[in-house]
């Protein structure tokens, strides 16, 4: 049920979108307290995107889950900018980060919702 969308103006070869979603995977499973089997991750490289009228590195992440609470959203923005600054080189200053908590009725899956 978890969802994280990553989108960089970094390049990324298949090999690191790869291995970024299975490292976001586990981030947002053992953050969010939620099972992996549920964690969905999509990862955009080669973006045209700017930060501060800049081109330079830079980053967009968009978090979704059941049961979000404040302190998982302050804990995933840290470790998801400890993340893209060690991985990718990208400064948290140039990083936004969405996070939202998902109404239950609103998030389908398996034909139905939760």
């Amino acid at each position: 049920m978890p969802l994280v969308k990553f989108s960089t103006n970094t390049s990324l070869s298949e090999g690191a979108r790869h291995a970024a979603a299975l490292e976001l995977s586990k981030l947002a499973s053992e953050v969010l307290e939620k099972s992996e089997d549920y964690v969905q991750v999509l990862v955009s490289g080669d973006q045209t995107m700017t930060f501060g009228a800049k081109t330079d590195p830079t980053a967009y992440l968009e978090v979704y889950s059941l049961g979000m609470t404040e302190e998982h959203a302050g804990k995933l923005s840290r470790m998801l900018s400890e993340f893209l600054t060690e991985r990718f080189s990208i400064a948290s200053d140039r990083v936004f980060i969405r996070m939202l908590d998902h109404p239950r009725p609103f998030w389908g899956w398996n034909g139905g919702t939760f």
